[in-house]
């Protein structure tokens, strides 16, 4: 069972009641979050394309007025709206003749709530590809994705105290890939991932600590949903298979189930488009199995997780201080990341193709979290020692605001090897560069 930290441990043990402080800075996060969303996709919605699905989103997004307005998943006429929008090479017809989709309906099914809405509202007018129904989706989104975060934070509380958590998930959102999945980007899958597997990791830490029936059913049903939005998520069955270790195993019996059960609808999909029941969609060559590129992945400046995240270094560091009660599952929380690492590693485009930073890691930030609050526990014990991580840590999240800056208007290449000056010298000089052209430009 998870033993509570004690108050000098934690800053504000578990179970005192809510920080007043941390209530408004909480509250002033999500108001701040939303606003900065609000404004971001009006700016994208007025940029001349009126399109929030693109490139992988469009195949995402595909689903649902397939689904809602044909009602079958024939994509053949979604397919016609904007081919241009997305790689055509999915779009070819499968062995039984149905137009491909590879992409996991997991992300979709979430979001059929906004789109159902969406519907009603314009009496079923349209063919689902108009601006009044992606932005109610695209909204959607960007709450679930701002849903991982808060949860990330609540769900580690227990662990380390609210404010530490708070912190840790708030500077991962603002310092990290994060940022653009959740306000720039929340389209792509990464966002809506990321919260399901936050939502798994709460099951889990509760199956943890009371283990029962029940518990174990939320785990399964959880790490099942996790899959329907990135099938890489199955993965994260190791974490289920060690912290629970202790558990009678009856009840572990009926994690498998429950996770089977709830992945049933992609099961279907697949069936329906492919024929199959279990496929990989994206063909053969897509995994090349064997062939990891892990230093790439992990250190290329094409999107290399700490080359364009140096804030995870200060995560990763926080899981070796991780104090002694937590020490071992922090440790099958941490080897959870390196199977991501590892299966990432093996996709063909391992960088990720487009991107910012290494946007398939992003889904995996809830877990860093546990690191990141680790070692903000472990430096508040010495005032100076806190004050400086606490300013290198927003240091890094001012870079990690310009980078995406420079990323989202086209001075930053999207694919491709790019040097160290032009990835990290000009993101410092950037401001002053710009505020000079703007004042020379008068």
């Amino acid at each position: 069972m998870v033993k509570r930290l004690t108050r000098g441990q934690a800053g504000r043990a578990p179970g005192e009641g809510s920080d007043p402080a941390l209530r408004t800075w909480r509250r002033v996060f999500i108001l701040g979050a939303c606003l900065a969303f609000a404004l971001l996709t009006y700016v994208r919605v007025n940029d001349g394309s009126a399109e929030l699905y693109v490139t992988d989103a469009y195949y995402y997004y595909a689903y649902l007025p397939s689904w809602f307005m044909d009602h079958d998943l024939d994509f053949a006429n979604q397919y016609q709206h904007r081919p241009d929008l997305a790689p055509t090479i999915w779009m070819a017809p499968t062995r039984i003749g149905m137009p491909g989709n590879p992409y996991a309906m997991g992300m979709p099914l979430l979001l059929s709530p906004a789109f159902v809405l969406a519907q009603w509202i314009c009496g079923g007018t349209g063919d689902g590809w108009e601006i009044r129904y992606q932005v109610p989706v695209y909204t959607l989104a960007f709450l679930y994705s701002l849903a991982g975060v808060l949860l990330t934070a609540q769900m580690f509380s227990r662990l380390f105290g609210e404010r530490v958590t708070f912190e840790a998930a708030v500077l991962l959102a603002l310092g990290t890939p994060w940022l653009a999945y959740i306000w720039f980007e929340p389209s792509y899958s990464h966002g809506v991932s990321s919260f399901t597997v936050a939502l798994y990791l709460a099951a889990l830490l509760r199956a943890r600590e009371t283990p029962t029936g029940i518990n174990m059913l939320l785990v399964g049903a959880a790490l099942g949903i996790a899959c329907m939005a990135r099938w890489q998520n199955l993965a994260l069955g190791i974490c289920a298979c060690m912290l629970l270790g202790k558990a009678p195993f009856s009840r572990l019996l009926l994690i498998a189930p429950a996770a089977i059960l709830a992945f049933f609808p992609q099961m279907v999909v697949w069936k329906q488009i492919y024929g199959e029941w279990i496929t990989q969609p994206q063909g053969a060559g897509y995994m090349q199995w064997g062939r990891p590129q892990v230093l790439g992945l992990l250190f290329s400046t094409n999107h290399g997780v700490y080359t364009w995240t140096p804030l995870l270094f200060l995560s990763t560091l926080g899981f070796a201080l991780v104090r002694p009660p937590l020490r071992t599952a922090a440790g099958w929380v941490f080897a959870g990341i390196a199977v991501q690492v590892l299966i990432n590693a093996q996709v063909s485009d391992w960088w990720g193709s487009g991107a910012f930073g290494m946007r398939r890691m992003v889904d995996y930030l809830p877990l860093f979290a546990l690191g990141h609050a680790a070692l903000l526990e472990r430096v508040a014990v010495k005032t100076y020692v806190d004050r400086g991580v606490r300013v290198l840590c927003v240091f890094l999240v001012l870079l990690n605001g310009i980078l995406a800056v420079r990323y989202y208007t086209g001075n930053l290449p999207w694919d491709g090897e790019i040097s160290l000056q032009k990835l990290w010298v000009e993101t410092l000089t950037y401001p002053i560069d710009r505020l000079t052209s703007l004042l020379n430009n008068r």
